[in-house]
């Protein structure tokens, strides 16, 4: 049994007790309990799997707490990130321990381009680390912007860790019968 386990015992043997305490603050372990199924449930939905790596930027409040034992719940690896560390220092560890990447939320950001009509993330294998974010692009009729540019508005907006590496701008995404984007073909160019 993990720490998270005993969240779940406690919840069951001490319902009202207080699990955290912080200033005038107290979460029981009902509560605490709760919150971290849903954390767990969240991190389900978002893809998280057993394993993965989550990185927790968080000062010491009890939401750390929350966020750590669903963490810990989902059975994913809770990377504590010290919240006074620098950019460059955060950049490096996130770089460093393998988080994931979901293209839906990169793909998400590049759509809020106004030049963009149509865009395809993907993981493509790399040197120094399994894979590399890279972006395919379809511009809307009449907009021209250069891929640093795109690079550029992608860095303002998210983690560096998530920039695509490589952005190319293509006619049209290769497509199926159905219309379903053919990420396959684009990662074997």
């Amino acid at each position: 049994m993990n720490i998270a386990g005993n969240i779940e015992r406690g919840s069951r043997f001490f319902p009202d007790k207080a699990a955290i305490v912080f200033e005038e603050r107290s979460i029981t372990y009902t509560e605490l309990n709760a919150q971290t199924n849903r954390v767990a449930n969240a991190l389900r939905a978002a893809g998280v799997q057993a394993g993965d790596r989550v990185a927790l930027f968080l000062p010491n409040i009890p939401e750390f707490a929350v966020v750590y034992l669903g963490t810990l719940k989902r059975g994913a690896i809770a990377v504590s990130l010290n919240s006074m560390l620098k950019p460059a220092e955060v950049e490096y560890i996130i770089n460093d321990s393998d988080f994931k990447v979901w293209p839906a939320e990169v793909e998400h950001t590049l759509y809020e381009h106004p030049a963009i009509h149509e865009a395809a993330v993907f993981g493509v294998a790399d040197d120094t680390r399994d894979e590399c974010v890279h972006a395919h692009i379809v511009l809307k009729p009449g907009q021209k912007i250069a891929p640093e540019e795109l690079s550029e508005y992608c860095r303002a907006r998210m983690a560096t860790y998530k920039v695509p590496a490589k952005i190319t701008l293509v006619d049209a995404l290769p497509k199926s019968a159905t219309g379903k984007v053919l990420k396959r073909i684009m990662r074997e160019c």
